[in-house]
């Protein structure tokens, strides 16, 4: 991959911000998009010190930038960092708090604890998870992971785009973000010559067709919105259905509707799955339906936008930053349980989804494929 250029919607965190850091990295061209405008000034921050620290150029950290600051209690509003402030919503009722930490200018993002919510409500105690549980069903932020539950989610001379969740494994990629809600959509910043920044909502038509007016060689769609995506089939309200198949399958097949057919031949659409739809759990009748059919849809489109390439990327269960804050002191615990049941014996990292992206988006002659990065979760 030479010259490229790439857009991440949801590219301030998780899968989304690995994969910027990667194609950084190798000189090419990118242009992260999501809902929050707070999280892509921070997230643009990092990219920037990272690319420009020629003593640690490791793409693979990248994943660490944006990471929970854990649940806050106090009502924080604002967190300083060294590269500048940012402010989130304060902690009235598990609203989120974004900012760059006092370290070095890295990002926190995290869900205060004043009503013990974190992302979305899990099929079993009504809190959240990140990743999939250890035992299954507990709902994350981003694209799916294993178990049923969900994990926690430019332009220039050649053209790359990727849209990704901010939040879990979007948040090593990671749609629409994780944010407190706000207007979104039309706010460009160029931050330098190979990075720009874009507020878009994928789930918004009139947002998406906007981003037509750029040219693009690939398309990355990881967006997702695990708030309200697990639930009890009983109790699972229509409108939250209505709201995960919008950003899990409406939204990419937004994209590809307004920005397929201006692709070179060659380009690429890659949309990312999850393991739930191969290995679902109770509560995530919604979640399965969505993956099953976002990969049906990129086979279809794999043929209608011939000669554009689409494909999907299939990950399990990710090691993200939202870990800390969801399962704490037991973090460790629980990822060593599942990655003791894994044939890779680890679980992932939203590097190990950066780079199976990047294979597919380099490789013409692979379309209408699904790629599973699960560690040989749907063995087990």
């Amino acid at each position: 991959m030479t010259n490229q250029h790439v857009l991440v919607i949801g590219g301030s965190s998780g899968m989304g911000l690995a994969l910027a850091a990667r194609l950084l990295h190798a000189g090419q061209r990118v242009t992260i998009a999501g809902r929050s405008a707070t999280r892509l000034a921070a997230a643009a921050a990092h990219l920037t010190a990272l690319d420009r620290d020629t003593t640690a150029p490791d793409p693979a950290t990248a994943d660490r930038a944006v990471r929970p600051v854990g649940l806050d209690g106090g009502g924080v509003g604002a967190v300083a960092g060294s590269v500048g402030a940012v402010a989130g919503s304060d902690g009235g009722a598990g609203r989120e708090v974004v900012g760059l930490d006092g370290a070095g200018g890295r990002v926190t993002t995290g869900l205060d604890g004043s009503a013990g919510a974190v992302v979305g409500p899990d099929g079993g105690t009504g809190g959240a998870a990140a990743g999939t549980d250890g035992g299954g069903g507990s709902p994350v932020a981003g694209t799916d992971g294993g178990g049923g539950s969900p994990v926690a989610g430019s332009d220039g001379a050649a053209r790359r785009a990727m849209v990704g969740s901010e939040g879990g494994t979007g948040r090593a990629e990671a749609g629409p973000d994780g944010g407190a809600g706000g207007a979104v959509g039309g706010m460009e910043r160029e931050v330098d010559g190979r990075l720009r920044t874009v507020q878009v909502d994928i789930g918004v038509e009139e947002e998406v067709e906007a981003l037509a007016g750029h040219a693009y060689d690939h398309v990355v769609v990881t967006a997702a919105d695990a708030v309200g995506a697990y639930a009890p089939l009983a109790g699972f309200a229509v409108e939250a259905a209505r709201a995960v198949l919008a950003t899990k399958v409406l939204g990419p097949w937004l994209v590809a509707k307004h920005l397929g057919g201006a692709l070179p031949a060659g380009g690429s659409l890659v949309f990312t799955s999850g393991v739930a739809a191969y290995r679902p759990g109770p509560g995530a009748s919604m979640i399965a339906t969505a993956n099953g059919a976002l990969e049906a849809l990129a086979r279809s489109l794999a043929l209608e936008l011939a000669p554009v390439r689409v494909n999907v990327v299939s990950p399990g269960w990710v090691d993200t930053p939202i870990w800390d804050v969801l399962a704490g002191d037991a973090k460790g615990e629980r990822l060593a349980a599942m990655a003791a049941r894994l044939p890779a014996g680890r679980v992932g990292t939203p590097d190990d989804i950066a780079r199976a992206i990047v294979a597919l988006l380099d490789n013409g002659f692979v379309t209408g494929t699904v790629l599973h990065v699960d560690g040989g979760h749907r063995l087990v």
